[in-house]
C-alpha cells in the first residue's frame, strides 16, 4: 500500500508490463539496460560507429555515451580513451564476466552534468550491478563526485553512501552477503526531508523480497544526513578515483522523490525484466 492507504492503481501507476521509471516524480537521470548506449573505438583503439540501437557493439568496444532516457540531458560520457569504459555481452580476453549486455567498468567511468540534490531534499538512487570477482567487491563506487560524496560497495557484506562527508554504511546481516557473478539491484532512499533519513534497499541472490531487503533494518541503525549530495561520476567516487570493477546495467537518480514500498516494488520488477535484445 501507498502513503495513507492508497493503492498503486490509486495512485496512477499501471500494474505489470505497462509500468516504466518515469512515471514516478522527479527523475533526473536514466541510464536504462543496453540502451542509446555507443562505442566509438574498439578495442584496438581504431574509430568506430556502433551502438545498441543498431545491435552491433562487440566486446571490449570503447564506450563514449550512454544517453539519459530521462529527457533532461544528463548523458554519461567519456571522451579519454583509457578512461572510456568497455561494452561485455559475453565472456571473452581478459573479461571475466558472463552476463548479457552492460558496461564493464574495470577501472574506468563515466561522466555526467554535475546532479546536485539539495540539503534537505528527498532523492532515490538506483543501480543494477554484476561483479564478476571477489576482489572487486572492494571498495568500488558506483557513482560520485569526490571523496566526500559517493555510494559504492565497500565489501561483500556492506555498502556505503557518504554524503558531503558523512558516512551512512549499511551491512547486509547474517548470511546475506553479496555474491559475485550475481545481478544485484540497489535502492538508495533518503526521506524525511530536513531529517534526511537513509535507507538502502538489495534484491538479487540471497535476497528475495519483492520491496528489497532493507540494509539499515539489518544492521539495526538507520541513520541520517540531509545535507547536498553531488553526483558527477558512474562508476567512480571521482574522476579517476574508487572506479568500479564489474558490469553496470542501469542507473536511475530521482532528485526530489524518496520511493515508497509499493514504488521499490515496481522498479525492482521492471529493472529485473529488462533482457539483452541482441
Amino acid at each position: 500500500m501507498l502513503g495513507l492507504g492508497n493503492s498503486i492503481c490509486a495512485n496512477h501507476y499501471p500494474s505489470g508490463d505497462s509500468f516504466i521509471p518515469s512515471q514516478i516524480s522527479n527523475l533526473s537521470l536514466w541510464l536504462p539496460f543496453n540502451t542509446g548506449i555507443s562505442a566509438d573505438q574498439d578495442k584496438d583503439n581504431n574509430s568506430i560507429s556502433r551502438s545498441t540501437t543498431a545491435g552491433d557493439m562487440v566486446d571490449e568496444d570503447k564506450i563514449n555515451r550512454w544517453s539519459d532516457s530521462s529527457g533532461n540531458n544528463n548523458h554519461a560520457e567519456q571522451n579519454t580513451q583509457a578512461d572510456k569504459p568497455l561494452w561485455a555481452s559475453n565472456a571473452s580476453g581478459n573479461q571475466s564476466v558472463n552476463v548479457p549486455g552492460g558496461c564493464h567498468f574495470p577501472s574506468k567511468h563515466f561522466d555526467i552534468s554535475n546532479i546536485q540534490i539539495s540539503a534537505n531534499t528527498d532523492f532515490t538512487l538506483v543501480i543494477r550491478f554484476h561483479v564478476p570477482t571477489a576482489s572487486d567487491f572492494s571498495q568500488k563506487a558506483f557513482a560520485g563526485a569526490d571523496g566526500s560524496n559517493f555510494v559504492r560497495v565497500n565489501n561483500s557484506q556492506t555498502i556505503r553512501a557518504k554524503i558531503n562527508g558523512n558516512n551512512v554504511t549499511y551491512d547486509a546481516g547474517s548470511g546475506n552477503a553479496l555474491a559475485k557473478d550475481t545481478d544485484y539491484t540497489l535502492i538508495v532512499v533518503r526521506s524525511g526531508g530536513s531529517t534526511g533519513t537513509v535507507n538502502m534497499f538489495v534484491k538479487g541472490g540471497a535476497h528475495t523480497s519483492s520491496t528489497g531487503t532493507d540494509w539499515g533494518a539489518a544492521d539495526g541503525t538507520i541513520q541520517a544526513f540531509p545535507d547536498q549530495f553531488d553526483i558527477d561520476e558512474i562508476g567512480a567516487k571521482g574522476d579517476n578515483t574508487g572506479e568500479f570493477g564489474g558490469i553496470i546495467k542501469d542507473v536511475l537518480i530521482y532528485d526530489g522523490t524518496a520511493v515508497t514500498s509499493d514504488e521499490r516494488e515496481l522498479l525492482f520488477s521492471y529493472i529485473e525484466g529488462q533482457t539483452d535484445p541482441y
